[in-house]
């Protein structure tokens, strides 16, 4: 009966170290927003995410095909973002063809950060989550 304590004790410890050390490396690993998104009950939801930049324009990836909040992103294009401690209006298009860029992006800035997390979840090819793009509303 000891052996399946420590068994338990040993799986929950090891559930618990893949949590912080995804989370560590999420919230530490570089510059991260808080996506203001819709849900479906009208109201929104705050999330933290990565972001990355290129000229004036900048991505995020949360969620796949058919999630609530990116359907609606196709009908309704403005979403709040709180970067640097402000709220920013942005003008957001799904852009699936940057998936590619995005993670060179997300790689290039988030270095260390990045390759932990993709060890730990999965490799950038086998992604299913579609990068938005940003454009400032000014």
């Amino acid at each position: 009966m000891k052996f399946f304590y420590y068994l338990v004790a040993m799986l929950f410890g090891a559930a618990g170290l893949f949590i912080a050390i995804v989370y560590a490396a999420s919230e530490l690993g570089g510059e991260v927003v808080t996506l203001i998104k819709p849900i479906a009950d009208g109201e929104t939801r705050s999330v933290r995410v990565w972001i990355v930049d290129r000229g004036d324009q900048s991505w995020i990836e949360h969620g796949s095909s058919g999630d609530f909040w990116l359907e609606k992103v196709s009908r309704q294009a403005e979403l709040k973002l709180i970067r640097e401690g402000r709220v920013a209006s942005y003008t957001a298009v799904i852009d699936a063809p940057a998936h590619d860029l995005y993670h060179q992006l997300r790689a290039r800035k988030y270095t260390v950060a990045d390759r932990v997390i993709q060890t730990l979840t999965g490799r950038s090819d086998e992604c299913t989550s579609l990068p938005v793009r940003l454009m400032p509303i000014h």
